[in-house]
C-alpha cells in the first residue's frame, strides 16, 4: 500500500481547488448588476422609441423626454448613450449603426456627443437658427417652442 500523506496536506490541496465564498466576489457581483438595474429602471420607465422624423418639434421632445428619465436613474454619460440608443428604431437606429462606428475611434461615447450627433442629423442647423432667433432673449432655446414669437 502506497504510503498516507499526512491530513492536513490533503485538506490544503483540497481547499485550492474550493472557489472563493460569495462574499469575496460581491463586489464584482455587485457592479455589474447596477449597471443592469439601472438599464431595468430605464425600462421600466418606459420611454419611448424613435424611429426618425422629419418634425424637429419630434426630435426635440424625444431627446428632452429620454433626458427626463436620465434624471431619475443613477446612470453614466456612456450609459446615457447605450440607453438612447437602444430606443432608437427602424432609420435611426440604422443611422446610429453607422455612427457609432465613425465616433469610437475617438474612445467611448458620451452623452454629449450622442446628442450632438443626433440633433446634427435630425435637427437641421437652419431650423435651429431659426428657432434660437425666435426664442426672447435670456431664455434657453430648449425652452422656447420652434416658431415661438
Amino acid at each position: 500500500m502506497p504510503p498516507r500523506r499526512p491530513a492536513s496536506s490533503q485538506n490544503n490541496q483540497a481547499n485550492d481547488d474550493i472557489p472563493p465564498p460569495p462574499e469575496a466576489l460581491a463586489p464584482m457581483r455587485q457592479s455589474s448588476s447596477t449597471r443592469g438595474s439601472s438599464f431595468d429602471d430605464f425600462k421600466k420607465l418606459g420611454p419611448p422609441y424613435f424611429s426618425g422624423t422629419l418634425d424637429p418639434t419630434e426630435v426635440e421632445a424625444w431627446i428632452m423626454k429620454i433626458e427626463k428619465f436620465f434624471d431619475v436613474i443613477d446612470c453614466s454619460e456612456e450609459q446615457k448613450t447605450s440607453y438612447a440608443a437602444f430606443m432608437l428604431d427602424k432609420k435611426a437606429d440604422h443611422w446610429w449603426r453607422m455612427t457609432k462606428r465613425l465616433l469610437e475611434g475617438q474612445g467611448p461615447i458620451i452623452w454629449s456627443q450622442f446628442r450632438e450627433a443626433f440633433y446634427k442629423k435630425n435637427f437641421p442647423d437652419n431650423v435651429r437658427r431659426q428657432k434660437s432667433d425666435s426664442c426672447p432673449i435670456g431664455v434657453s432655446t430648449d425652452l422656447c417652442p420652434a416658431g415661438a414669437p
